[in-house]
């Protein structure tokens, strides 16, 4: 008897890193996690957010049942205080660095400077938050590409 083997196709599925494309709460409804949104677009993580989305939707829901309130704004304006400044240096920071030649430069970089080191293993660790991206001193070390230490070894006479 031949058994028959079953072909298995691979499928990929997009991940909505769109927060906040659309609404997220009404009357009697409201969405978390990657539903909303809210999927880091440069690592594709977002169990964080999903949980700590839901924990606010609880609570909100809580309270407005409660009170009797139908319509959930108050979720929809705490995921907006909470994430969109998150995501708005979240989308700056892929368009900046995601591509070969900004990522190439950016490993080289790592090697010359420890802050770009630690902040860029935070990111990808997802420890750290992308607005460490803006700190005046990362922004510094991304200009100059050798460190001042290796400069003044190179330029210093012996």
């Amino acid at each position: 008897r031949r058994q028959r083997q079953m072909c298995i196709r691979d499928r990929g599925y997009p991940i909505r890193i769109d927060f906040p494309a659309q609404e997220n709460a009404g009357s009697n409804w409201l969405i978390v996690g990657e539903a909303a949104g809210l999927v880091n677009p440069t690592t594709g993580e977002g169990i964080d957010l999903a949980i700590e989305s839901g924990l606010m939707a609880a609570e909100v829901l809580h309270d407005d049942i409660e009170k009797g309130r139908p319509h959930h704004r108050r979720y929809a304006q705490r995921l907006a205080w909470r994430y969109a400044p998150l995501f708005t240096a979240l989308r700056l920071s892929r368009l900046i660095f995601m591509n070969p030649l900004m990522l190439d430069y950016l490993i080289w970089l790592m090697t010359q400077h420890k802050l770009v080191n630690r902040t860029v293993a935070r990111l990808a660790q997802g420890t750290g938050s992308p607005l460490m991206l803006f700190n005046p001193l990362f922004l510094a070390e991304l200009l100059i590409p050798v460190a001042p230490k290796t400069a003044l070894k190179v330029l210093s006479p012996r």
